[in-house]
């Protein structure tokens, strides 16, 4: 099989991430163009979420004490990505990284602000201690350990 990395999202940018994500056709990408509305989403019972939460529990986490269950992120990062000029919402990517608190590569979070086409929004870092060139957002607290 032919590792391909997607033109339109730049995954081959992460490179210290395994980036899990689909790729979708570019017959399906022009049927969702403007799909990406500000309003996409919506609630869900308690009930329906811990039936959820438990199914990915018993079939994905074999290691209890070291695979992640959940990541925690602050309303100030999550604010600052939604006020990135242009986003329509939040895209959010399963990754695999080493965390160094379990000894092992855990699932995380990777977010990428997204335009209401679909597109990702890859801003700048020019922040003194930054790496420069474009960003996405990561380090939320994983549980385990954070729990």
């Amino acid at each position: 099989m032919k590792k391909r990395v997607c033109k339109k999202c730049e995954i081959g940018m992460l490179s210290n991430f395994s980036i899990l994500s689909l790729h979708v056709s570019p017959l399906t990408q022009s049927k969702m163009a403007k799909e990406f509305k500000a309003n996409v989403g919506g609630k869900v019972s308690r009930k329906e979420a811990m039936e959820w939460i438990e199914r990915y529990d018993k079939e994905m986490r074999k290691d209890k004490e070291k695979d992640t269950r959940s990541v925690f992120f602050g309303r100030e990062i999550l604010l600052r990505i939604l006020s990135e000029e242009g986003s329509a919402g939040i895209t959010f990517f399963f990754a695999l990284k080493y965390n160094e608190s379990v000894k092992k590569e855990t699932v995380q979070l990777v977010m990428v602000p997204t335009r209401e086409d679909g597109t990702y929004i890859w801003s700048e870092d020019n922040t003194k201690d930054g790496v420069g060139g474009a960003v996405a957002f990561d380090f939320g607290f994983p549980c385990p350990p954070y729990c």
